[in-house]
């Protein structure tokens, strides 16, 4: 992944803190929403790379992250 690349999670649960944690030490940047409507609401901002979500969140799935 190309140096400024930023992985976007999006994720209700702990388990956000954990990944983002745990890909910080492996020294990738990282960007962590608890939610699809909080990530589709800087999706202009936010830097090319790539997306961790989970599909299962209240008010919305981790689909909507990706229009679908």
């Amino acid at each position: 992944m190309p140096t400024d690349s930023v992985v976007h999670i999006v994720d209700d649960e702990a388990v956000r803190q954990s990944l983002a944690f745990l890909l910080g030490t492996a020294q990738l940047s990282v960007r962590s929403y608890e939610t699809a409507v909080a990530f589709l609401a800087n999706i202009e901002c936010a830097e090319r790379g790539c997306i961790v979500t989970d599909l299962r969140m209240p008010k919305s799935t981790g689909l909507s992250c990706s229009g679908e």
